[in-house]
């Protein structure tokens, strides 16, 4: 049997013909829009949708007034006694008592070599003060009539904290700490 056509002719005149179509198609002004379609017919209701995301905190709200104070407790039980401490040392000589006023000593750090201002207060009126560390005496001079003194003290050049004793004429004595410190 013969062909009449080949395969090759066919799909050429076919793709020809739809391209001409198309051409012919797109040809023309747009008509004008025709006029809308009655609406249809309701739809059943859908499903319920699942629960949404919580939202995000709100801002806290006012401090609210405070509240009536309440009625006291009742007065708690009485505590054992303590242990009695242990027996201090020996007293000075109180035959002869010239100052009943406790004594008192501050001292302003100081950088090493440098100087410390020392207060004091507590001893006897006019009363000679003598300054020491570690045995040894760094500064001396009179209290006032009130038995206080201010006195600058030269300091060592070891830096740490020491402790200061004045020591007065009528027996009176205060310590303090002195720091010796770098900047």
């Amino acid at each position: 049997m013969r062909k009449l056509f080949s395969l090759q002719g066919v799909v050429l005149t076919l793709v020809s013909s739809l391209l001409i179509l198309a051409l012919v198609a797109c040809e023309g002004a747009a008509g004008t829009q025709g006029p809308a379609g009655s609406p249809g017919a309701s739809g059943a209701t859908g499903a319920q949708g699942s629960d949404g995301l919580p939202g995000i905190q709100g801002p806290a709200g006012p401090q609210g007034s405070a509240g009536a104070q309440g009625p006291q407790g009742p007065q708690g039980p009485s505590g054992s006694p303590g242990v009695p401490g242990p027996q201090g040392a020996a007293g000075k000589d109180a035959a002869t008592p010239t100052n009943t006023t406790p004594a008192s000593l501050t001292a302003s750090p100081a950088e090493p070599g440098g100087t410390s201002v020392v207060y004091g207060a507590g001893f006897g009126s006019g009363a000679s003060i003598s300054i020491s560390s570690g045995g040894k005496v760094l500064a001396g001079g009179k209290a006032n009539d009130f038995g206080a003194f201010v006195m600058d003290v030269k300091v060592s050049g070891a830096v740490g904290v020491f402790t200061l004793t004045a020591t007065g004429s009528a027996g009176s004595e205060a310590t303090a700490p002195l720091l010796i410190a770098n900047k």
